[in-house]
């Protein structure tokens, strides 16, 4: 750590993992410390705790650490919404890995599409969300470590899944790949996702220009890290392996956790807009929040925050800390489905 360096305590919505490859990229090659930055991992919350936690952490150590926290904007919406005041600024995912797997043979998208009360099993912030784009399922809240299990052992019909992992996870363990029903796709042709691995930071602290000018080397440092990602899945995958733990929902090989990279990297490249990696785009992030959050308008104006920010519902998006200069055009906008 260099003198001086800041404290930087970063929530992940999930197990370090290769979901977050460019976070520990950019740690493993010093990307955070010459930022001048001495990144903390906060141990790992339940599902759609993330905003809770930075929150809190916030308003007790509010000068001496800086907080940022990941979440999918589905369910970081409704947390926004609920009272937790903090603001998006960035995204590691440009869509949404989300998806249900089930069972080879099990016929999951035909039995969705016809309505059937297949038995779904969910992560807790997630049940509400599969129970209104699938009304006749029976939605089962399950804890991470069992879901995987009970699906093998026929418990449930299918199960929240991301398709960067637990679905080379199910291939790897039953020999043949399983049945992947993508939540936004043909089967749910009106559902809009938005972006995953949302990075947000306490409102407060945006109106703050020192912890303005901390939280964009963060992100700088955590971009790069992406784009060595993309350069290199191989050493990113070795950069993984040298961080995560133990789950059953990967398998702890090289060749395991480069698949599982460059299935990341896919969606990360989807954030590329004017040579930067992770910026959220106003027009899509409204769209997905008007869809999420079921209203008929997401527009207005938080004066509050600057004239990039977004207001309406869930609360704000800063578009001002992260991303192309004002007046700069993308003249190769990524394509997206």
């Amino acid at each position: 750590m260099s003198h001086g360096a800041r404290r930087l305590a970063l929530q992940l919505d999930y197990f370090m993992s290769a979901q977050f490859a460019g976070v520990a990229l950019a740690s493993r090659n010093g990307l955070y410390r010459k930022a001048g930055i001495d990144l903390k991992l906060l141990p790992t919350c339940p599902p759609g705790h993330e905003a809770k936690v930075v929150s809190l952490a916030y308003q007790r150590d509010p000068t001496d650490c800086t907080y940022v926290g990941c979440m999918e904007q589905n369910t970081l919406l409704p947390a926004m919404l609920s009272g937790r005041k903090v603001t998006p600024v960035a995204a590691m995912f440009g869509r949404s890995p989300l998806c249900l797997a089930g069972l080879p043979g099990a016929g999951i998208h035909g039995r969705a599409v016809a309505q059937e009360a297949l038995r779904v099993g969910a992560h807790a912030d997630t049940v509400e969300l599969l129970q209104r784009i699938m009304p006749h399922a029976l939605v089962l809240e399950l804890d991470r470590a069992q879901k995987l299990d009970m699906l093998k052992s026929g418990q449930v019909d299918a199960v929240q899944v991301y398709d960067v992992m637990e679905t080379l996870k199910l291939a790897h363990d039953l020999e043949s790949d399983p049945e992947v029903l993508h939540l936004e796709g043909n089967a749910f042709p009106e559902v809009v996702l938005g972006y995953a691995q949302v990075l947000f930071a306490p409102s407060q602290a945006l109106g703050d220009p020192a912890e303005r000018q901390v939280l964009r080397a963060f992100l700088k440092a955590t971009f790069d890290g992406w784009g060595q990602a993309i350069r290199d899945p191989a050493g990113a995958a070795q950069a993984v392996l040298e961080v995560q733990g133990e789950s059953n929902h990967w398998v702890g090989s090289k060749d395991f956790v480069e698949e599982s990279v460059k299935r990341c990297c896919d969606y990360v490249k989807l954030t590329w807009k004017c040579g930067t990696l992770g910026v959220i785009d106003q027009q899509r992030w409204a769209k997905a929040s008007r869809w999420l959050l079921d209203t008929s308008s997401s527009n207005g104006c938080s004066g509050s925050e600057g004239a990039g920010s977004i207001g309406g519902v869930g609360g704000a998006l800063d578009s001002t800390l992260w991303g192309p200069a004002e007046g700069q055009v993308d003249a190769h906008p990524v394509s997206r489905s």
